[in-house]
C-alpha cells in the first residue's frame, strides 16, 4: 500500500540516496564474489523454484521419484534494475528503479510404497530504491497421495501460493517473476483434499470420490494501492466436486468397454451466485482392430444457458469418435458431439520417442475460474513447472463460462540442448451475457544449452494476443478490444564451488494494442546458494 504520512523532499532524497550507495556497495560485493567463479552443469531453472520440479513426473527426460525422503534447502538473492516498472504508456511519467531481493525456500519429497509427496516453496521479499514496492510474499506447490487401504482406499491433496493477474488486458506478468506492473498482481492460494474409494472386481472397477477445494484472494495489488481494484467479482470460493462410475477395468483387455458415471459440482462464493452442474451418462468402447476404437457417449447434463445455480439433468448431451493407439508411444482421439452450449469438439494426440515429445489437446468444458484452480488436475509427487515465462491468463472472476482450450507443445532433448515449442489459445465464453467473452492466443519457443560442463544458458520468448468482446453502451453493439504482448528473456547461469550457482538475466517487454502500448527492460544478477540435499 502506498505510504501516506510522506517525508520531506530533503529527507526523502537524503534517504534516496544513502540507498543508492547501498546498492552499489552490494553490486560490488556480488560482483566481487562472481569474479573467483567457475562455471555450471546445469541451468538455475525458472526463478524461485527448485531445479528438481523439472526433474520428476512422466514428461520428456523426467523419471520418479526416488524411495525415501529427500529436503534440498536454498537461498536465492538478486540484484535488478527495472525499467518501467509500472508498465506506464511513453506519454505517462514512469518509474525505474533498482532493488534487492531475499528469496530463501526448499524442495522436499518422500515416496514410498503407500505415500507420494513433494512440496516446493520459496519466501521472495523485496526492497527497492522507491519503498513504495517494497513487498514479501510467497511460492508455494505442493501436492502428494497416501493409500490408506492398498487397492481399495486413497486421499490426495494439492496446495499452492503465488501470484496471479487481476486483469490481463492491463498486462501480464512478464517473465514469471511478479516485478513489472504490480497493482495488477494478486496473491491466490488455493489447498484441495480428496477422499477416493477405488476396486478392481475381477474385470470390472468401482471408483467413488469427493474433493473439496478452497481458494482464497489474499491481496489486490503488491506492493502499491491498486489502480485496478477488484471490479471482476473476485471472491474466495468453497467449491466441492463428487464422482461416482462403474465400468469395464481399463487393463480387462475387452473389445466392448463401458462407463456409467454420474458428476457433481458446486461452487459458493461469499456474495457472488453459486455454481452447480451436474452430468451422468455412458461412455462406451468398440475396438475395431488391434489400433482403432470407436468411441461413443451419451448422456443427461445441467443446462446451465438456463440456470448456473440449481443444476439438474434438464439437457442431452453425445459425442462420438475415434482412438487410435497403435504404441504406448502414441496416441491420437476425436471426438464430436452436442452439449447444452452447441457443437462439441475434443482432441487428443500424443507420441513420444528417444529425443522427441509431441502433445497436443482440445477441450470443451464449463467451469469456474476458482475450480480451475483449487480443484485442477495433478500428478502426486510431480509439480507443475509453471506456465512459459510471459503467459498467466488469470482473469479472476465467479462467472461461469465455458472453457475452450487449445494447446500444443514440441520438446526435444539432446545430449546438450534442449528446445520446447509451444503453441495455445484459450478462449472464454461466459455463460452470461453481460460478461466479457476472452481469447488469448500466443506461442511460447525456449531453448535451453549446455555450453561447458558448468555454464549453461536460458532462452524464451514469448507472443500473446489478447482479445476481449463485450457489449457497449447500446445493447446488442459489441465492443472488441485486442492487445499484443512480447516477451523476451535471456539467462547465463554459472556454477561456482559446489554449492553456489550465479546467474545473469536480461529480459524486453512490448505491448501494443487498444488498451495501452509501453515496454519496458530488466536486468538481474542471481545468485542461488543450495548447501545440498538431505535423504533418508
Amino acid at each position: 500500500m502506498k505510504n501516506e504520512n510522506k517525508k520531506p523532499r530533503a529527507s526523502r532524497g537524503r534517504e534516496a540516496d544513502a540507498r543508492s550507495m547501498h546498492l552499489q556497495l552490494a553490486i560490488a560485493a556480488v560482483l566481487a564474489v562472481s569474479s573467483t567463479g567457475v562455471a555450471v552443469a546445469q541451468s538455475m531453472g525458472t526463478p524461485y523454484q527448485s531445479s528438481s520440479r523439472a526433474m520428476y513426473g512422466d514428461g520428456l527426460g523426467q523419471g520418479e521419484l526416488p524411495k525415501g525422503g529427500r529436503f534440498e534447502p536454498r537461498i536465492d538473492t538478486t540484484l535488478q534494475y527495472v525499467s518501467n516498472m509500472t508498465a506506464a504508456p511513453d506519454d505517462e511519467p514512469q518509474v525505474d528503479t533498482a532493488g534487492l531481493e531475499a528469496a530463501p525456500g526448499f524442495y522436499g519429497s518422500w515416496s514410498s510404497e503407500t505415500a507420494t509427496a513433494a512440496i516446493d516453496y520459496s519466501l521472495v521479499a523485496r526492497w527497492w530504491e522507491d519503498s513504495d514496492y517494497n513487498d514479501v510474499s510467497h511460492r508455494l506447490a505442493a501436492n502428494g497421495e497416501w493409500h490408506l487401504a492398498p487397492e481399495w482406499f486413497y486421499v490426495t491433496g494439492q496446495a499452492s501460493y503465488g501470484n496471479a493477474i487481476l486483469d490481463p488486458a492491463e498486462g501480464l506478468n512478464y517473465g514469471g517473476i511478479g516485478v513489472f506492473n504490480p497493482a495488477n498482481l494478486s496473491e491466490v492460494a488455493t489447498a484441495s483434499l480428496s477422499p477416493v474409494l477405488s476396486h478392481t472386481f475381477g474385470d470390472f472397477q468401482a471408483v467413488a470420490l469427493y474433493q473439496y477445494g478452497r481458494t482464497w484472494y489474499l491481496d489486490e495489488g503488491l506492493g502499491v494501492e491498486p489502480d485496478i481494484g477488484f471490479v471482476n467479482n473476485d471472491q474466495d470460493s468453497e467449491d466441492q466436486s463428487a464422482r461416482a462410475s462403474f465400468g469395464t477395468a481399463a487393463d480387462a483387455g475387452h473389445r466392448l468397454t463401458g462407463t456409467v458415471y454420474y458428476d457433481w459440482q458446486k461452487s459458493e462464493y461469499e456474495t457472488a451466485l453459486p455454481y452447480q452442474y451436474e452430468r451422468a451418462g455412458v461412455d462406451m468402447g468398440l475396438r475395431l482392430g488391434r489400433s482403432i476404437t470407436l468411441l461413443g457417449e451419451y448422456g443427461q447434463e445441467s443446462d446451465l444457458d438456463e440456470n448456473t445455480t440449481k443444476g439438474g439433468l434438464d439437457s442431452e448431451y453425445w459425442n462420438g469418435g475415434l482412438r487410435y493407439e497403435p504404441n504406448d508411444k502414441t496416441l491420437i482421439e476425436g471426438r464430436y458431439g452436442n452439449r447444452f452450449f452447441g457443437d462439441y469438439w475434443s482432441a487428443q494426440i500424443s507420441h513420444r520417442a528417444r529425443l522427441l515429445e509431441f502433445g497436443a489437446t482440445y477441450s470443451e468444458e464449463p467451469t469456474v475460474e476458482t475450480r480451475r484452480l483449487s480443484l485442477g488436475d495433478f500428478d502426486p509427487g510431480s509439480l507443475p513447472p509453471g506456465l512459459p515465462p510471459g503467459v498467466d491468463f488469470s482473469f479472476l472472476v465467479s462467472s461461469p463460462y465455458v472453457a475452450r482450450d487449445a494447446s500444443a507443445t514440441v520438446r526435444a532433448v539432446g545430449s546438450r540442448t534442449t528446445l520446447t515449442l509451444t503453441g495455445f489459445q484459450y478462449e472464454r465464453d461466459y455463460i452470461n451475457a453481460l460478461r466479457q467473452d476472452e481469447t488469448n492466443l500466443g506461442v511460447t519457443f525456449g531453448i535451453n544449452r549446455t555450453l561447458a560442463s558448468n555454464l549453461s544458458a536460458d532462452f524464451n520468448v514469448t507472443y500473446n494476443d489478447y482479445e476481449r468482446t463485450t457489449l457497449g453502451d447500446i445493447f446488442g453493439e459489441e465492443l472488441v478490444t485486442n492487445d499484443k504482448d512480447t516477451t523476451a528473456v535471456l539467462r547465463l547461469n554459472r556454477e561456482t564451488g559446489k554449492n553456489l550457482t550465479l546467474s545473469i538475466e536480461g529480459g524486453y517487454l512490448t505491448r501494443t494494442g487498444d488498451t495501452s502500448e509501453y515496454d519496458g527492460w530488466w536486468a538481474a544478477l542471481r545468485a542461488r546458494w543450495a548447501p545440498g540435499q538431505r535423504t533418508n
